[in-house]
């Protein structure tokens, strides 16, 4: 019982630190570090949308940049591709995702480099 309950603890001292950073972003979504970059998800209905933001909180250009989102819904996982639209990054899931999707943005920035935001 001991055992138990000591592997239980471990498990929420683990995730505690991947709940501690999420925060609201200004476009009303879940904000979050991707390397450099702070990534806010905004989700409605079956729309995704990326922002991005460098370590000041001032919009980052998204020309160049590319994404994937791997969202876990209702038990079964979407792949959304995220393509340059206005301000952000946009994609368009088979279902509707709710407010609070979980799962990870892969995002690729212009020089290459890949980061993961995971929500």
């Amino acid at each position: 019982m001991i055992f138990r309950s000591f592997i239980a603890l471990i498990g929420l001292v683990a995730a505690f630190p991947a709940f501690a950073h999420e925060e609201k972003g200004p476009n009303g979504g879940r904000m979050v570090d991707a390397g450099p970059y702070h990534a806010e998800l905004v989700s409605t209905q079956n729309k995704l949308e990326l922002f991005l933001a460098d370590a000041k909180n001032k919009p980052v250009s998204i020309d160049g940049f590319k994404a994937v989102a791997v969202m876990v819904v209702s038990g079964q996982t979407q792949r959304i591709v995220l393509e340059p639209a206005a301000d952000r990054l946009a994609g368009t899931a088979a279902t509707p995702l709710g407010a609070a999707p979980k799962g990870v943005v892969q995002l690729t920035a212009p020089n290459g480099k890949t980061f993961q935001a995971k929500y």
